[in-house]
């Protein structure tokens, strides 16, 4: 896709990852991750068109309390992968999470994890195509295992050897 632009989120695109209504319930989660970017511990990625303005994006956390996820030096956790959907399957969203896994791989880190719905069928195939594995099975708030559209915990393929390999 010709002058599709990759960069970081500033403060005057928060309103924009709104996408005019659809993700307005999402406004504090977009301002806190805003805030854990400023303070390095996460890189918040939009696409953008000149005319159309944002079409994508792909957040990253590079440490969190729960460090089986991002850890700040050897795994990142990637998450609101989207991308609008006139503009799906177009290369997009894989252009996205390989800048993401770049970034981290450039950062040092060689692990990139994510979570998907085990009832997102065609999400969880195009993670596979990808080379991400299924890995665990997230409990629910209760620390429970339960039936049900339960979270598969996703790696991805190491991006590098890492400080073993």
């Amino acid at each position: 896709m010709f002058n599709l632009t990759i960069r970081t989120v500033t403060r005057t695109d928060l309103p924009a990852l709104e996408w005019g209504g659809e993700y307005t319930h999402f406004r504090r989660v977009y301002a806190s991750a805003y805030r854990e970017q400023e303070q390095g511990r996460a890189v918040l990625w939009i696409a953008e068109l000149p005319k159309a303005g944002i079409i994508g994006q792909t957040f990253v956390q590079l440490i969190s309390a729960r460090p089986e996820l991002a850890d700040g030096g050897t795994r990142g956790y990637l998450y609101s992968v989207r991308v609008r959907a006139p503009y799906q399957r177009q290369g997009i969203g894989t252009r996205l999470l390989q800048w993401a896994e770049a970034d981290l791989e450039r950062r040092g880190f060689y692990i990139a994890v994510l979570n998907v719905n085990k009832e997102k069928q065609e999400t969880r195939r195009w993670y596979e195509r990808l080379g991400y594995r299924i890995t665990a099975v997230e409990r629910d708030v209760d620390g429970i295992y339960r039936r049900g559209p339960e979270v598969l915990v996703y790696g991805g393929p190491e991006m590098v050897d890492g400080p073993y390999g």
